[in-house]
């Protein structure tokens, strides 16, 4: 019980508070309201009374109707008065309205039977019920006898038949009538005076249940308010001794962020400063390495220049190659002909020897033939003289051209040398100015994280220098909590804190 209570909340606690002292309170107005009900006017116990009076007052009227009626009889049997009739239907009328009236006291419009209220049932009230019984079972037959028996023997003046009904059947029915009510009067007065008795009891018993019942209520009551208020004050102190130590904690906490605060933001300044010195140095070397870049660049641009002209000359000498194959084949036709020419010049001869011989043989006849085939001679020779000489200079001209083609062809392998190197140089240097400009981009990245990072520190200096104002704000902060604390303490224990 102990361990649900204190798991429950303070307000939950004040609400159990104020909750049992209502209900203490509602008990107690509606136990008044039960026993003001039973006794005050129109209720319970006053309808009790109230109605077995009223049935005491339909039952006095109803013998006084009856004893009346009986007399009102005898007065037409002594000397029957037509005249008269009035008062016996007049006696007849008001004797059924009692028994009515007497009937609504003891049965309800449903057909249920009522209660008293008070000390018993009407239906266990046994004389009650045997004079209604009989008064609802006799008057027909009353009325009866009077109507079709007693006063028509009157009208034929047969007097002696009249006073034979009435003084048997008739008088009986009388007499049980008057005996039966008086017994239920008796019976209804004796339960009034019970009722009265009862109602005194009741009140008296109800006073003294109200006063031991109330007093009871107040003590617990105020035993549980004790109690609700002790478990307040212990749990209240409790939780002001832990706010307490809070409190020194979040003090010294505080103090303590207050200091590391001060030294992260001197340290924050000495790493702005710092890192201003290394930007400043990155901005130089970003300089230098733009200036590498843009030098790499131009270099590149040249080395692709210089490639395009060493292809140029490359092909130039290729075709240069070309010709000289060409002159030398050329060369070498001419030197085929000039040894063509050479091999007739000598058949040429040789026909001109065979002429002057046969000149010779032929005498003065041949002279003339002789000086032509001496001339054809002489020309022969010339032209072989020529052609030697011509092949002489062709087997110059075509060793030159040899040595020519293999200088050319040796100038074309080291041309073609000399673009394959100045291509490997042209891919080194357009790879040294990606390298150069990646380096670029990552000193300017660089800088730019120094600059974050000097911006960084800067705003980490700024936020160590709120966090100690903070800090001291906190403390101050602890400073009213601790006084909170006092004043709670003093709240709930009273001068004692």
């Amino acid at each position: 019980m102990k361990k649900w209570f204190e798991s429950l909340s303070l307000r939950v606690k004040l609400f159990l508070l104020v909750g049992f002292v209502g209900l203490s309170m509602v008990s107690s107005v509606v136990i008044a309201q039960f026993i003001i009900h039973r006794v005050q006017i129109g209720g319970e116990m006053y309808a009790g009374i109230e109605r077995k009076m009223a049935y005491t007052d339909n039952l006095a009227r109803t013998r006084l109707n009856l004893v009346h009626l009986n007399s009102m009889v005898k007065d037409q049997l002594v000397e029957y008065d037509p005249d008269s009739l009035g008062g016996i239907n007049n006696t007849g009328k008001r004797f059924e309205e009692a028994i009515a009236e007497m009937q609504g006291n003891l049965v309800n419009p449903g057909g249920n039977k009522l209660y008293c209220g008070s000390c018993h049932a009407v239906e266990l009230a046994s004389a009650v019920q045997a004079s209604y019984d009989d008064l609802a079972s006799s008057w027909p037959k009353m009325a009866e006898l009077i109507h079709k028996t007693i006063l028509p023997s009157l009208e034929k003046g047969d007097k002696a038949a009249a006073h034979e009904v009435f003084d048997g059947e008739f008088f009986d029915s009388y007499s049980g009538l008057m005996t039966s009510s008086k017994a239920a009067v008796d019976e209804l007065r004796g339960g009034t005076e019970a009722a009265k008795a009862e109602a005194m009891d009741e009140v008296k018993r109800f006073g003294t249940f109200f006063i031991v019942g109330g007093s009871i209520s107040l003590l617990a009551v105020f035993l549980f308010a004790f109690f609700i208020v002790q478990m307040l004050v212990r749990a209240i102190k409790a939780i002001v001794d832990e706010l307490d130590e809070s409190a020194d904690r979040i003090s010294e906490e505080s103090r303590a962020t207050a200091s590391v605060s001060h030294v992260v933001a001197e340290m924050a300044s000495e790493m702005a400063a710092s890192l201003e010195e290394t930007s400043a140095s990155l901005e130089e070397i970003t300089a230098m390495v733009q200036q590498n870049d843009s030098n790499s660049a131009e270099a590149n641009s040249g080395m692709k220049h210089n490639d395009a002209i060493g292809s140029r000359a490359n092909a130039n000498v290729a075709a240069m190659q070309s010709s000289m194959q060409n002159i030398k084949k050329d060369s070498d036709a001419i030197a085929s002909i000039i040894r063509e020419i050479e091999a007739i010049a000598f058949q040429t001869n040789l026909l001109a020897l065979n002429a002057a011989v046969e000149a010779a043989r032929a005498g003065v006849q041949g002279a003339g033939f002789a000086v032509v085939a001496d001339e054809v001679r002489n020309l022969a020779q010339r032209t072989a003289q020529s052609a030697r000489n011509s092949s002489d200079l062709i087997e110059r001209a075509i060793g030159n051209v040899n040595d020519g083609l293999s200088k050319v062809n040796e100038v074309v392998a080291e041309s073609q040398d000399v673009v394959a190197g100045s291509r490997k140089v042209a891919v080194l240097v357009a790879e040294i100015a990606t390298a150069s400009r990646e380096q670029t981009l990552g000193v300017l990245q660089i800088n730019k994280a120094v600059t974050e990072m000097d911006t960084g520190t800067q705003q980490m200096a700024a936020n160590a220098e709120e966090l100690a104002a903070a800090s001291e704000a906190v403390t101050a902060q602890t400073m009213m909590l601790r006084d909170n604390i006092g004043h709670l303490t003093r709240l709930v224990e009273g001068g004692k804190a």
